[in-house]
C-alpha cells in the first residue's frame, strides 16, 4: 500500500483508498491487407487509455491496458475495507477499468471512489489519472490503426474487455497524388471499384472522372451539361444522372418534396428554391425532375442521407456501377478491342450514352472522344503525380 485516502479530516485505518501493484490486461489482433497478407509498421493505439504498439512482420499487436479503477456504484454505501497480509477486503461494487460489473474484482491498482471529500497524498498513481482510466474504461475506446499510404483505420469498442480483435483489413490508398483536396476521396474510390468487377487501374480513371465531371465539388449540379439527359440534371462528385440511371438517388413516390430546381446548363449554376427556409437550414433538400423524387440532403445526420447524390461515398460507388454496366456493353458491342480502346469507348459512351451502332474500337462520337481524351489525360497526370506507369 503505497498511500491512504483522508477523508473528513480523519486517517482511517479500516475505510478508505489504496494503490496497490500495477496490473494490466490485453488487446491483442492482427493487422492485414488484402488477401490477409500481415502488415507491418501499422501503429496500433487506444487513445483514451494512452496505450499502442507497432506491429512487426507477423502484423500481430499486443495492447497491455493498465488495471487501475473502480468505481463505487452511484449511491453505493461507502465499503468497509480492511488490509492484512493478504491484501485488501471488503465487499467492494463498482465497475473495474475492463468494464465489467464486480461485487469482488480482482484488478489490481484499485481506486474506490465513495461518497465524502476525498484527497490522496503522493504515492504509486495519482487519483485523477486513476479516475480519468476509469471514465476511458467505463465510456470504452476506439481503436485507431494508421500507416503511412495506407488509409487510417478506427473501430469502436464498446468496453475495455480484454480480448482478441481477430484480423483487422487496412486498405493502401493506390490512387493517392499527394494533394489535400484530389485525394480526400480517396477511400471511397478504393472501396467502389471492386465491388462492380473492375480492374485495380480503373480507380485511377475514376479520380480523373471526378475532376472532369465536379472539380471534386460534392454537391455539383450538372456542372458541364447543355441540356438535360434523360429529363433531369446531373448529380454530385462523378455527375451521376437519375434520369438515366434507374433507382439513383431516388426516394418512393409520396416522399415530401422540399425544393425546386432551376438553371444549371450551359455553365449557368443550378438555382435551389425551399419552400421552408428551414429545410434550407438543415440541408433536407428534396427535388422532383420528370417524375423522380432525388434525394440531395446534405445533412450527414438525416436518415436519407445514405441515398443522397451529394453523398461522396455514394455518388462514387454509382459512378463506378455505371461505368463498369457501359464497359460491358461495349466490349459486346465492338469486339476484338484493346482495353485501352474499351476503356475510352466507355468513357465516351459514359459521358453521351451508349453508341449500339457503333462496331469500331473508336467511337464515332466526337463529343464522347472529347471527354474520354479529357479524362485519361487528367488520369495520366494523376499516376505522374503518384509514381505509377499509366495503363491508358
Amino acid at each position: 500500500m503505497s498511500g491512504f485516502l483522508r477523508t473528513a479530516g480523519a486517517i482511517y485505518g479500516m475505510v478508505g483508498i489504496a494503490f496497490m501493484a500495477a496490473g494490466a490486461d490485453t488487446v491483442t489482433g492482427r493487422v492485414v491487407g488484402p488477401g490477409s497478407t500481415p502488415l507491418a509498421g501499422v501503429r496500433v493505439a487506444l487513445p483514451k487509455l494512452n496505450v499502442s504498439d507497432t506491429t512487426g512482420a507477423d502484423g500481430l499487436f499486443e495492447l497491455k491496458v493498465p488495471g487501475t479503477g473502480l468505481l463505487a456504484e452511484q449511491g453505493a454505501q461507502t465499503p468497509r475495507l480492511t488490509f492484512g497480509a493478504e491484501g485488501m477486503e471488503g465487499n467492494l461494487s463498482g465497475r473495474d477499468l475492463l468494464g465489467k460489473s464486480t461485487a469482488r474484482s480482482a484488478a489490481f491498482n484499485r481506486v474506490i471512489v465513495t461518497n465524502g471529500s476525498m484527497r490522496t497524498r503522493a504515492g504509486n498513481g495519482s487519483f485523477s489519472q486513476a479516475m480519468a482510466l476509469s471514465k476511458a474504461a467505463a465510456d470504452g475506446d476506439t481503436l485507431s490503426l494508421s500507416k503511412t499510404g495506407w488509409f487510417a483505420k478506427k473501430m469502436p469498442m464498446p468496453s475495455m474487455a480484454a480480448q482478441n480483435m481477430g484480423d483487422v483489413l487496412m486498405l493502401r490508398n493506390i490512387v493517392g497524388v499527394g494533394s489535400a483536396n484530389y485525394d480526400k476521396y480517396d477511400q471511397f474510390i478504393v472501396e467502389s471499384y471492386p465491388k462492380y468487377g473492375l480492374d485495380s487501374s480503373m480507380a485511377m480513371v475514376i479520380k480523373a472522372m471526378i475532376v472532369i465531371e465536379s472539380s471534386f465539388n460534392a454537391q455539383a449540379i450538372s456542372m458541364y451539361d447543355t441540356q438535360l439527359p434523360c429529363g433531369t440534371h446531373s448529380y454530385g462528385l462523378i455527375q451521376v444522372t437519375p434520369g438515366c440511371e434507374k433507382g439513383y438517388a431516388t426516394l418512393p413516390a409520396g416522399t415530401k418534396v422540399t425544393a425546386t430546381i432551376s438553371g444549371g446548363l450551359n455553365t449557368v449554376p443550378a438555382t435551389l428554391t425551399y419552400a421552408d427556409p428551414a429545410d434550407k437550414t438543415s440541408g433536407n433538400t428534396i427535388v422532383q425532375e420528370n417524375g423522380i423524387i432525388i434525394d440531395l440532403v446534405t445533412n450527414p445526420a438525416n436518415p436519407l442521407w445514405g441515398t443522397s447524390a451529394f453523398n461522396p461515398s455514394y455518388s462514387i460507388a454509382n459512378g463506378a456501377k455505371a461505368l463498369a454496366n457501359v464497359l460491358v456493353k461495349v466490349k459486346v458491342a465492338s469486339a476484338g478491342c484493346t482495353q485501352s480502346e474499351y476503356v475510352a469507348l466507355a468513357l465516351g459512351s459514359y459521358n453521351q450514352g451508349l453508341d449500339q451502332n457503333n462496331k469500331a474500337c473508336i467511337s464515332s462520337n466526337a463529343n464522347g472522344k472529347a471527354y474520354a481524351s479529357k479524362v485519361l489525360d487528367q488520369y495520366r497526370n494523376f499516376c505522374k503525380s503518384a509514381g505509377v506507369t499509366p495503363v491508358y
